[in-house]
């Protein structure tokens, strides 16, 4: 199973929100609708502004009605601290930063569901996490393929995470830096927060309106800005994945149509030779062009994937 693959990370946030007003307070701060009937749910969503811009991201592992676990790839716990205590007035909730404790590893490809059955350890169904023992088995966001991600504490850092890179490799799988991580999300249209679309931006032009967002739930901050979006039209620039060619000295880089600044590239990923990379750019010239320079009417260096075109 050449294709199966492991990465071991260190999450950005886990941050533990607990209390007895703990689940109003987050349904009220967070942009998909925790209101769940499954026993262990997780919802991935986002923390917004009052204007609809993105503060964070993450999953919030629902573990019993007064204790929660907000889980984030790339938002800082200190900026989601941040947020969170911003809210919390009169509420009887507290929020703990206990990302320094947890570790990771994320498994994805052929034989996902096979590895984590040999490592003993329950297979998640969708919209749900799973626990054994220390680790925590989440379905991830990392990849086209099935994919998942086994947390646990540092403590078990030497067992656990040596544990599920040994039977990857057992299975003929293998490990990938952090360049071909991103690569798989960005193929599989996945915006790292706040790499990609971060306090200047809306979920829709990250194309997170459908996954992220609830129209259906009661207020909860940017919740106005998002129901007149849903009705009144879209965002003036889409995140799309493009095809790299070429080397960029930092990120954000800007790319051009013509003389024209078009955009930026926010990230990319390699893998096998091949460079991804997200491009945020104006709805508008994407009608015109899927092909961009990294300089004024330079030779065309990005190319944004079909699939990916807005119409």
């Amino acid at each position: 199973m050449a294709d199966l693959k492991f990465h071991s990370f260190a999450p950005s946030a886990w941050i533990e929100v607990s209390g007895e007003d703990a689940f109003t307070f987050l349904q009220g701060q967070f942009s998909n609708d925790l209101k769940r009937s499954e026993e262990c749910p997780v919802t991935y969503g986002l923390l917004l502004d009052a204007k609809g811009k993105i503060e964070g991201d993450g999953f919030v592992l629902g573990c019993r009605e007064e204790a929660f676990y907000l889980f984030s790839y790339y938002s800082p716990a200190a900026s989601l601290m941040e947020r969170l205590e911003r809210y919390i007035i009169a509420d009887d909730v507290e929020a703990a930063d206990v990302t320094s404790l947890m570790r990771g590893a994320a498994v994805w490809g052929t034989g996902a569901r096979d590895c984590l059955e040999r490592l003993g350890l329950p297979v998640p169904a969708a919209g749900t996490f799973e626990r054994k023992g220390d680790a925590w088995v989440v379905p991830g966001r990392r990849s086209p393929e099935e994919n998942f991600d086994v947390l646990f504490p540092e403590a078990s850092r030497e067992w656990t995470g040596n544990r599920v890179e040994a039977v990857v490799r057992e299975m003929g799988g293998s490990g990938v830096d952090e360049a071909a991580c991103h690569y798989e999300r960005i193929r599989a249209w996945l915006p790292a927060i706040p790499v990609d679309l971060g306090k200047r931006n809306l979920p829709h032009e990250g194309g997170l309106a459908d996954s992220a967002v609830s129209y259906a739930k009661g207020c909860y901050t940017g919740q106005e800005v998002m129901a007149r979006l849903r009705h009144s039209g879209q965002a003036r620039r889409s995140l799309v994945p493009a095809r790299i060619d070429g080397v960029m000295s930092e990120l954000p880089c800007p790319v051009y149509f013509g003389e024209k600044e078009a955009g930026r590239v926010t990230s990319f990923g390699k893998r096998d030779g091949e460079q991804l990379g997200f491009v945020l750019v104006l709805r508008s010239i994407l009608k015109e062009t899927r092909s961009f320079s990294f300089e004024p009417s330079g030779k065309t260096g990005i190319h944004v994937l079909d699939d990916f075109l807005c119409e």
